[in-house]
This record gives C-alpha cells, sequence and structure tokens, in this order.
C-alpha cells in the first residue's frame, strides 16, 4: 500500500488517479462509438462484401469487426470518413 510522506506526493497521485479515471471514460466511450459505427453500417442494407470493397477493406476484416471479434483501426475509421454520401 502507497503511503504519504507529504502533499506532493499525495496530489501528484490524486492526478494520477483522476487521469487514469479519463483514460477510462475515454475507452469505454470509443467502445460505444465502434458499436455505433457497427450498427449504422448494419443498417446500410448493403452486403458487407460490398462495403468492404468500397472501404478497401477485406469482407473477413469487416466481419471481425461487425461480430466484435476486432477493434477498428484507424485506417478504418479514416475508409469511412471518406466514403462519399
Amino acid at each position: 500500500m502507497l503511503t504519504f510522506t507529504n502533499v506532493r506526493e499525495r496530489n501528484a497521485l490524486t492526478k494520477a488517479k483522476i487521469c487514469a479515471a479519463n483514460i477510462e471514460k475515454a475507452r469505454k466511450d470509443m467502445e460505444q462509438a465502434e458499436r455505433d459505427l457497427v450498427y449504422a453500417i448494419a443498417a446500410s442494407g448493403q452486403r458487407q462484401s460490398d462495403i468492404a470493397g468500397a472501404l478497401g477493406i477485406t469482407p473477413q476484416y469487416l466481419s471481425d469487426i461487425m461480430k466484435g471479434r476486432r477493434g477498428v483501426s484507424d485506417e478504418f475509421i479514416n475508409a469511412v470518413k471518406k466514403i462519399k454520401l
């Protein structure tokens, strides 16, 4: 167990705990954003192979994302952002 010998150490640990909580929240927000993205793709009504081709990724990779087996990569997010509506 950590003990504090001065106020400076205590303040540093308090700041570290706040940062850890912020990171945890950001991760949860990212996971929700990924789920939202999956639902949006599924709701498009297009075949996964067509979507994968348009995004420049393999159908297997898209399938893994859709089933929650893989997280989305930066390349995947950038490909989705470039889709012309």
